[in-house]
């Protein structure tokens, strides 16, 4: 007997060391991943040749001229009509525009569509490559090339998070855009779209860009100043002058932008956030977006992640959701918007769940206007400013749904998860 006491302690302590050995490796890896990037790809001092003709280069103009003068699509339609024909092709919609630091995807498995069985499996958008379908809608999600070093890549697509034609109380808002990790809604919203697949999930204009100087001339502006561009891009954003030219920052109109942070301590103090958490990131990119984007007209910002604090009772910290610190995060956002340009006629905020069900309460209790969805409206409340003749206020959107469902058993009795949820806040949970 003693032997087996001896032994069963033995063993007890070969798996905590194996467990602390475990523990110490997953964070050396969260560590490691923490680890700084190098810096990212950023346009030459001097560019090998100027595509785009101004006035006063005759020669470029005389050129392009001499290339399209067999061309029956340039020199008998005119220009209007070419325009729509362009918007047609590779405009008016939104469009995915990220620069990610990453292992390269692996390219889609030939056949990984049909099943054993012969059934058929919806495509995921874009032609990556999966893990799963269905599952967590994250990066986590994306099969890449871990034989091969990270480097940065362009990632880009055409958004499929709506299905054509949806109404407005029915859109999914850019907090819930997953297009970017090759996923749309139960992966149907795609084949809803025309075309083929996988080409109608990408932008195509490269082709027709590439063809002659005045295709580009053309093409290029239709491309950049009729597309609302979607972005989760942290790096890329605080950058983008570095990165594109100030023509073509001067061409966009309308902007999806997409900030994950986490301003507050974590509950988890061995876990390293990333880069661009805190809120003097936060603050850069506020200040950022007035020059980086000098036209634009339509601008939509979603603030997502883990944005309420902490408390510790009793040496134990865990999240704390009845501190209201959202004035913090929304203070910020409210000056920004006080000092935008008179050309942006149209802002909108979207929170996550946490912050939204206390904003949406307190405009409910002040009488300012509020739709709900669950009066088939639009999931939002507009937030009054104060101090500015030309902008009374703005909407806030619900974004991020942070809350998830809770399993309840009525055994039986009673309405269920509605009534214990509340039918005004149902909209707020994921599933």
């Amino acid at each position: 007997m003693p032997n087996a006491i001896i032994s069963w302690f033995r063993r007890r302590r070969v798996a905590r060391s194996s467990r602390r050995q475990r523990a110490l490796s997953a964070s050396s890896a969260i560590v490691k991943e923490a680890l700084p990037a190098p810096p990212h790809p950023k346009l030459p001092s001097q560019r090998r040749a100027r595509l785009t003709p101004t006035p006063s280069c005759d020669d470029f103009v005389s050129a392009a001229n001499a290339a399209t003068a067999n061309s029956f699509f340039f020199t008998k339609l005119p220009l209007e009509i070419r325009r729509k024909i362009l918007i047609e092709a590779f405009g008016g919609r939104t469009v995915h525009m990220d620069l990610v630091y990453d292992h390269p995807l692996l390219p889609p498995e030939e056949g990984a569509f049909i099943l054993e069985d012969g059934t058929w499996r919806r495509p995921p958008h874009g032609n990556m490559n999966l893990r799963f379908q269905g599952g967590s809608c994250d990066v986590q999600n994306l099969r890449l090339d871990d034989s091969r070093p990270k480097e940065w890549a362009w990632r880009s697509s055409v958004c499929h998070r709506n299905i054509p034609g949806c109404p407005p109380t029915l859109r999914n808002q850019p907090a819930e855009d997953y297009c970017r990790f090759g996923q749309t809604e139960w992966q149907r919203v795609c084949l809803t779209w025309p075309g083929e697949f996988p080409t109608k999930c990408l932008i195509g204009a490269m082709g027709w860009l590439r063809s002659c100087r005045q295709a580009y001339v053309e093409g290029i502006d239709i491309l950049y100043s009729t597309n609302t561009f979607h972005t989760a891009s942290k790096e890329m954003i605080l950058s983008l002058k570095s990165i594109l030219l100030p023509q073509r920052l001067s061409s966009i109109t309308s902007v999806e932008l997409l900030w994950d942070f986490a301003p507050f301590p974590s509950i988890h103090p061995q876990v390293v956030k990333p880069p661009l958490s805190d809120m003097a990131s936060f603050h850069a990119f506020l200040n950022a977006i007035p020059t980086t984007f000098p036209a634009i007209k339509r601008l939509h910002i979603s603030l997502q992640g883990r944005l309420y604090p902490t408390k510790t009772v009793d040496g134990r910290t865990t999240w704390d959701n009845n501190i209201d610190r959202t004035d913090e995060i929304l203070h910020p956002v409210d000056n920004f918007v006080l000092e935008l340009a008179p050309n942006v006629q149209d802002f909108s905020l979207g929170i996550p769940s946490s912050l939204y069900i206390h904003q949406r309460d307190r405009a409910l209790k002040n009488k300012d206007p509020v739709e709900q969805a669950h009066l088939k409206q639009n999931e939002r409340h507009w937030r009054p400013l104060k101090g500015s003749a030309e902008r009374s206020g703005y909407w806030v959107w619900l974004g991020q749904k942070d809350f998830t469902m809770p399993v309840i058993c009525t055994m039986g009795e009673g309405g269920g998860l509605r009534d214990f949820v509340g039918e005004e806040n149902w909209v707020l949970y994921k599933f």
